[in-house]
Protein backbone atom coordinates (compact mmCIF):
# COMPACT_ATOMS: atom_id res chain seq x y z
CA UNK A 1 0.00 0.00 0.00
CA UNK A 2 2.57 2.94 0.79
CA UNK A 3 4.75 1.54 -1.85
CA UNK A 4 2.35 2.08 -3.98
CA UNK A 5 1.03 5.15 -3.42
CA UNK A 6 4.55 6.71 -3.10
CA UNK A 7 5.04 6.21 -6.48
CA UNK A 8 1.76 7.32 -7.40
CA UNK A 9 2.90 10.95 -5.97
CA UNK A 10 6.30 10.45 -7.35
CA UNK A 11 4.57 10.12 -10.96
CA UNK A 12 1.07 12.09 -11.15
CA UNK A 13 2.81 15.36 -10.68
CA UNK A 14 3.99 15.01 -14.24
CA UNK A 15 -0.31 15.12 -14.43
CA UNK A 16 -1.34 17.34 -12.49
CA UNK A 17 -1.46 21.49 -11.97
CA UNK A 18 -0.47 21.37 -8.15
CA UNK A 19 1.61 19.87 -5.88
CA UNK A 20 1.38 16.51 -4.41
CA UNK A 21 2.36 15.18 -0.73
CA UNK A 22 1.50 12.51 0.85
CA UNK A 23 0.73 12.72 4.72
CA UNK A 24 0.61 8.88 6.45
CA UNK A 25 -2.22 8.40 8.89
CA UNK A 26 -1.36 5.74 10.99
CA UNK A 27 -3.91 3.54 13.10
CA UNK A 28 -6.81 1.31 13.48
CA UNK A 29 -5.49 -0.70 10.38
CA UNK A 30 -6.11 2.47 7.94
CA UNK A 31 -10.05 3.73 9.68
CA UNK A 32 -7.69 6.67 11.59
CA UNK A 33 -7.20 8.28 7.95
CA UNK A 34 -10.09 6.72 6.35
CA UNK A 35 -11.97 8.66 8.75
CA UNK A 36 -10.23 12.07 8.32
CA UNK A 37 -11.09 11.74 4.31
CA UNK A 38 -14.99 11.61 4.63
CA UNK A 39 -15.27 14.82 7.07
CA UNK A 40 -12.68 17.13 4.64
CA UNK A 41 -13.95 19.60 2.13
CA UNK A 42 -14.97 18.07 -0.77
CA UNK A 43 -12.52 20.35 -3.10
CA UNK A 44 -10.03 17.71 -4.92
CA UNK A 45 -7.52 18.45 -2.16
CA UNK A 46 -7.90 16.49 0.20
CA UNK A 47 -7.96 12.43 -0.97
CA UNK A 48 -7.86 8.77 0.04
CA UNK A 49 -5.07 6.47 -0.66
CA UNK A 50 -6.15 3.21 0.16
CA UNK A 51 -6.84 -0.31 0.27
CA UNK A 52 -9.98 -2.48 0.40
CA UNK A 53 -8.96 -3.55 3.73
CA UNK A 54 -8.91 -0.16 5.22
CA UNK A 55 -12.36 0.90 3.19
CA UNK A 56 -15.06 -1.97 2.64
CA UNK A 57 -13.92 -4.44 5.69
CA UNK A 58 -13.95 -2.47 8.94
CA UNK A 59 -17.35 -0.77 8.31
CA UNK A 60 -18.58 -4.49 7.98
CA UNK A 61 -17.19 -5.82 11.28
CA UNK A 62 -17.56 -2.60 13.75
CA UNK A 63 -18.76 0.88 13.90
CA UNK A 64 -15.84 3.38 12.58
CA UNK A 65 -17.73 6.01 11.35
CA UNK A 66 -18.17 5.70 7.76
CA UNK A 67 -19.18 2.75 4.70
CA UNK A 68 -17.48 2.05 1.92
CA UNK A 69 -20.40 3.58 0.40
CA UNK A 70 -19.84 7.41 1.74
CA UNK A 71 -16.75 7.73 -0.69
CA UNK A 72 -16.79 9.18 -4.32
CA UNK A 73 -14.35 6.92 -6.05
CA UNK A 74 -11.51 8.02 -8.14
CA UNK A 75 -9.86 5.15 -10.10
CA UNK A 76 -8.75 1.65 -9.00
CA UNK A 77 -4.68 2.19 -9.66
CA UNK A 78 -3.72 -1.80 -8.58
CA UNK A 79 -4.91 -5.19 -7.48
CA UNK A 80 -3.49 -6.86 -4.32
CA UNK A 81 -3.36 -11.01 -4.90
CA UNK A 82 -2.48 -12.80 -2.46
CA UNK A 83 -0.83 -16.61 -2.89
CA UNK A 84 -1.25 -19.93 -0.93
CA UNK A 85 2.42 -20.95 0.13
CA UNK A 86 3.76 -24.44 1.93
CA UNK A 87 7.13 -25.23 3.19
CA UNK A 88 9.38 -27.01 0.08
CA UNK A 89 8.98 -30.35 1.68
CA UNK A 90 5.68 -30.12 2.61
CA UNK A 91 3.59 -33.49 1.06
CA UNK A 92 1.24 -31.49 -1.11
CA UNK A 93 2.09 -30.79 -4.69
CA UNK A 94 -0.71 -28.98 -5.82
CA UNK A 95 -3.56 -27.11 -4.72
CA UNK A 96 -5.32 -30.25 -5.98
CA UNK A 97 -3.87 -32.29 -3.88
CA UNK A 98 -4.44 -30.30 -0.66
CA UNK A 99 -8.12 -29.55 -1.81
CA UNK A 100 -8.48 -33.55 -2.37
CA UNK A 101 -6.93 -34.16 0.90
CA UNK A 102 -9.35 -31.55 2.44
CA UNK A 103 -12.86 -33.50 1.01
CA UNK A 104 -11.90 -36.28 3.55
CA UNK A 105 -10.23 -34.63 6.46
CA UNK A 106 -12.12 -32.02 7.37
CA UNK A 107 -10.86 -28.96 9.81
CA UNK A 108 -7.49 -30.86 9.70
CA UNK A 109 -5.76 -28.47 7.07
CA UNK A 110 -4.56 -25.45 9.31
CA UNK A 111 -3.85 -22.35 6.90
CA UNK A 112 -2.68 -18.78 8.45
CA UNK A 113 -2.83 -15.05 7.98
CA UNK A 114 -2.54 -11.92 9.15
CA UNK A 115 -5.28 -11.65 11.22
CA UNK A 116 -8.83 -12.13 11.54
CA UNK A 117 -11.11 -10.40 9.07
CA UNK A 118 -7.70 -9.66 7.06
CA UNK A 119 -8.04 -9.91 3.33
CA UNK A 120 -6.37 -13.17 3.29
CA UNK A 121 -8.77 -14.69 5.67
CA UNK A 122 -11.76 -13.18 3.84
CA UNK A 123 -10.08 -14.44 0.26
CA UNK A 124 -9.88 -18.38 1.93
CA UNK A 125 -13.08 -18.45 3.54
CA UNK A 126 -14.67 -17.42 0.37
CA UNK A 127 -12.33 -20.29 -1.38
CA UNK A 128 -12.99 -22.58 1.10
CA UNK A 129 -16.89 -22.02 0.78
CA UNK A 130 -16.77 -22.49 -3.13
CA UNK A 131 -15.36 -25.52 -2.56
CA UNK A 132 -17.28 -27.27 -0.15
CA UNK A 133 -14.34 -27.71 2.28
CA UNK A 134 -13.08 -26.68 6.00
CA UNK A 135 -9.89 -25.60 6.54
CA UNK A 136 -8.88 -23.99 10.32
CA UNK A 137 -7.89 -20.55 10.33
CA UNK A 138 -4.38 -19.86 12.58
CA UNK A 139 -4.66 -15.85 13.02
CA UNK A 140 -0.39 -14.19 13.09
CA UNK A 141 0.21 -10.67 13.41
CA UNK A 142 1.28 -10.77 9.85
CA UNK A 143 1.67 -12.22 6.73
CA UNK A 144 5.72 -12.88 7.48
CA UNK A 145 4.85 -14.51 10.83
CA UNK A 146 2.19 -16.91 9.23
CA UNK A 147 4.81 -17.78 6.62
CA UNK A 148 7.17 -18.46 9.80
CA UNK A 149 4.93 -20.51 11.13
CA UNK A 150 4.70 -22.90 8.02
CA UNK A 151 7.78 -23.23 7.16
CA UNK A 152 8.15 -24.12 10.83
CA UNK A 153 5.74 -26.87 10.66
CA UNK A 154 2.74 -25.40 12.97
CA UNK A 155 1.03 -24.74 9.89
CA UNK A 156 0.22 -26.06 6.10
CA UNK A 157 -0.64 -22.89 4.61
CA UNK A 158 0.46 -19.74 4.74
CA UNK A 159 -1.49 -16.61 2.95
CA UNK A 160 0.59 -13.53 2.21
CA UNK A 161 0.00 -11.23 -0.46
CA UNK A 162 2.37 -11.91 -3.58
CA UNK A 163 4.56 -8.79 -3.20
CA UNK A 164 5.76 -9.67 0.16
CA UNK A 165 6.71 -13.25 -0.70
CA UNK A 166 8.06 -12.97 -4.63
CA UNK A 167 11.92 -13.18 -2.82
CA UNK A 168 10.83 -16.30 -1.45
CA UNK A 169 9.45 -17.92 -4.05
CA UNK A 170 12.06 -17.21 -5.94
CA UNK A 171 14.78 -18.80 -3.74
CA UNK A 172 12.71 -21.52 -3.03
CA UNK A 173 12.48 -20.55 0.60
CA UNK A 174 8.54 -21.77 0.34
CA UNK A 175 6.25 -23.50 -2.77
CA UNK A 176 3.53 -21.78 -3.90
CA UNK A 177 0.12 -23.53 -4.57
CA UNK A 178 -1.62 -21.15 -6.15
CA UNK A 179 -1.78 -17.55 -6.69
CA UNK A 180 -5.38 -14.87 -6.37
CA UNK A 181 -4.47 -13.15 -9.21
CA UNK A 182 -6.47 -13.04 -12.63
CA UNK A 183 -3.00 -13.75 -14.16
CA UNK A 184 0.12 -15.92 -13.07
CA UNK A 185 3.23 -14.24 -12.08
CA UNK A 186 5.45 -13.08 -15.01
CA UNK A 187 8.82 -14.22 -13.06
CA UNK A 188 6.23 -17.08 -11.69
CA UNK A 189 4.72 -18.51 -14.90
CA UNK A 190 4.31 -22.23 -12.94
CA UNK A 191 1.98 -20.50 -10.55
CA UNK A 192 -1.59 -21.31 -11.20
CA UNK A 193 -4.36 -19.12 -10.37
CA UNK A 194 -7.23 -20.19 -9.12
CA UNK A 195 -9.22 -18.89 -12.39
CA UNK A 196 -7.11 -21.30 -14.28
CA UNK A 197 -7.97 -24.55 -12.30
CA UNK A 198 -11.46 -23.36 -12.72
CA UNK A 199 -12.16 -21.81 -9.63
CA UNK A 200 -14.08 -18.63 -9.77
CA UNK A 201 -14.25 -16.93 -6.54
CA UNK A 202 -16.62 -14.33 -5.40
CA UNK A 203 -13.77 -12.82 -3.68
CA UNK A 204 -9.68 -13.35 -4.58
CA UNK A 205 -8.44 -9.78 -4.44
CA UNK A 206 -8.07 -6.66 -2.45
CA UNK A 207 -7.49 -3.30 -4.49
CA UNK A 208 -5.80 -0.10 -4.15
CA UNK A 209 -7.25 3.29 -5.42
CA UNK A 210 -7.82 6.68 -4.81
CA UNK A 211 -11.08 7.87 -3.06
CA UNK A 212 -12.30 11.49 -2.61
CA UNK A 213 -14.77 12.63 0.32
CA UNK A 214 -18.65 12.74 -0.20
CA UNK A 215 -20.10 14.61 -2.76
CA UNK A 216 -17.12 15.79 -4.77
CA UNK A 217 -17.90 17.58 -7.78
CA UNK A 218 -17.86 15.85 -11.43
CA UNK A 219 -15.58 18.06 -12.52
CA UNK A 220 -13.22 17.03 -9.64
CA UNK A 221 -13.63 13.66 -10.26
CA UNK A 222 -12.77 13.65 -14.01
CA UNK A 223 -9.99 15.52 -13.82
CA UNK A 224 -8.15 13.19 -11.01
CA UNK A 225 -9.33 9.99 -13.07
CA UNK A 226 -7.84 11.37 -16.18
CA UNK A 227 -4.40 12.39 -14.64
CA UNK A 228 -4.77 8.40 -12.59
CA UNK A 229 -5.05 7.18 -16.22
CA UNK A 230 -2.09 8.60 -17.64
CA UNK A 231 -0.21 7.68 -14.07
CA UNK A 232 -0.90 3.88 -14.27
CA UNK A 233 -0.16 4.11 -18.11
CA UNK A 234 3.57 5.77 -17.70
CA UNK A 235 6.14 3.34 -18.40
CA UNK A 236 8.24 3.88 -15.28
CA UNK A 237 5.46 3.64 -12.90
CA UNK A 238 4.50 0.30 -14.68
CA UNK A 239 7.97 -1.18 -14.30
CA UNK A 240 8.71 0.25 -10.79
CA UNK A 241 5.31 -1.35 -9.88
CA UNK A 242 5.72 -4.82 -11.03
CA UNK A 243 9.42 -5.03 -9.70
CA UNK A 244 7.60 -4.30 -6.24
CA UNK A 245 4.73 -5.59 -6.25
CA UNK A 246 4.83 -8.87 -8.36
CA UNK A 247 2.27 -7.74 -11.07
CA UNK A 248 1.01 -5.28 -13.48
CA UNK A 249 -1.09 -2.08 -12.33
CA UNK A 250 -4.46 -2.50 -13.13
CA UNK A 251 -6.96 0.55 -13.71
CA UNK A 252 -11.05 1.43 -13.39
CA UNK A 253 -11.95 4.16 -13.96
CA UNK A 254 -14.65 6.00 -11.85
CA UNK A 255 -17.50 4.37 -12.75
CA UNK A 256 -16.09 0.91 -12.83
CA UNK A 257 -14.12 1.31 -9.85
CA UNK A 258 -17.97 2.17 -7.99
CA UNK A 259 -19.07 -0.83 -9.13
CA UNK A 260 -16.42 -2.93 -7.92
CA UNK A 261 -16.58 -1.32 -4.25
CA UNK A 262 -20.30 -1.93 -4.37
CA UNK A 263 -19.89 -5.43 -5.42
CA UNK A 264 -17.50 -6.09 -3.47
CA UNK A 265 -19.16 -4.81 -0.33
CA UNK A 266 -22.31 -7.07 -1.02
CA UNK A 267 -20.10 -10.20 -1.39
CA UNK A 268 -17.98 -9.48 1.81
CA UNK A 269 -20.79 -9.00 3.63
CA UNK A 270 -21.90 -12.45 3.24
CA UNK A 271 -19.00 -13.86 4.21
CA UNK A 272 -18.53 -11.78 7.11
CA UNK A 273 -22.31 -12.51 8.26
CA UNK A 274 -21.25 -16.29 7.53
CA UNK A 275 -18.49 -16.57 9.07
CA UNK A 276 -19.35 -14.83 12.28
CA UNK A 277 -16.55 -12.49 11.93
Amino acid sequence: MDTTARRVIETIGKYVDAPVRAVSRPGGGGTVGTQQVKQAKPDGYELLMASSGAVVTPPLTQDVGYQASDFTPIAQVADVSYVLVVRPDSPYKSFDEIVEYSKSHPGEITYGTSGPGSTGHLIVSALTDELGVEWKHVPFDGGASAVAAALGGHIEVAVPGLASTTGQLAQGVVRGLVSTGTESPEQFPELPTLESLGHHVAFRAAWIGLLAPPKTPDNVVKYLEAALKKVVADPEFVEAHKKESGEPPQFLGSADFGKRIQDETAVLKKIVDKGGL
